[in-house]
């Protein structure tokens, strides 16, 4: 199915009507989602200031740098469609896991993905900052089982699981990592799910 990202430009009674200014970012990101799906626009001198992407980062090093960017002003929102795609397919096409699988092999502890982001928090924004790294806590954490670095991805479950989404994987990760047993068996299941879309 077409798919419109973040869901807040799906319906029009959630959707704001005029372009707005961030008062708080990582907020909105918690809530929607939004840097995962837009179009960024930035100031080249903001750019300069920040050193640019880490180039040694393959996996999230675009949401590293949004985060980053985020430390050095305000970012705004465009509340417009874009493009719709179906994910699934463009996915299926480009044989997209495969290629991830270099990704995975690549994923940083947390730690080192908020490296410099951290230092430079507004403590009035530490706490949706937490809320929003547990979105990409997740992923690096899914990223680390597939790669087979389990015990690395069950501590940071249980460091950075209280700020995951609220979503069944989250669920699943955030439960399984209390008991090492637990913990191995979802990591197995979740390497075969990978492996079966590897074979279709």
């Amino acid at each position: 199915p077409d798919a419109i990202s973040p869901k807040i430009l799906r319906e029009e009674h959630t959707k704001p009507k005029t372009s707005i200014v961030l008062d708080n970012f990582y907020k909105f990101w918690a809530e929607h989602n939004h840097v995962c799906t837009g179009s960024v626009l930035m100031r080249t001198n903001v750019v300069k200031r920040t050193g640019g992407q880490r180039s040694e980062l393959r996996i999230t090093e675009d949401l590293e740098f949004w985060a980053y960017l985020a430390t050095f002003g305000k970012w705004g929102f465009i509340p417009k469609v874009l493009f719709v795609s179906d994910g699934g397919k463009v996915s299926k096409e480009q044989g997209w896991i495969k290629k991830n699988k270099k990704r995975w092999e690549s994923a940083p502890s947390i730690e080192n993905w908020e490296e410099r982001i951290i230092k430079r928090i507004n403590r009035d924004n530490l706490h949706s900052y937490k809320i929003a790294r547990g979105r990409i806590a997740r992923n690096l954490i899914y990223s680390m089982i597939q790669s087979n670095r389990t015990q690395l991805a069950r501590s940071s479950a249980l460091r950075y699981g209280d700020n995951f989404p609220k979503n069944k994987m989250s669920t699943l990760l955030k439960l399984s990592s209390r008991y090492t047993a637990t913990w191995e068996i979802t990591c197995e299941l979740l390497k075969l799910k990978e492996k079966f879309r590897l074979i279709k």
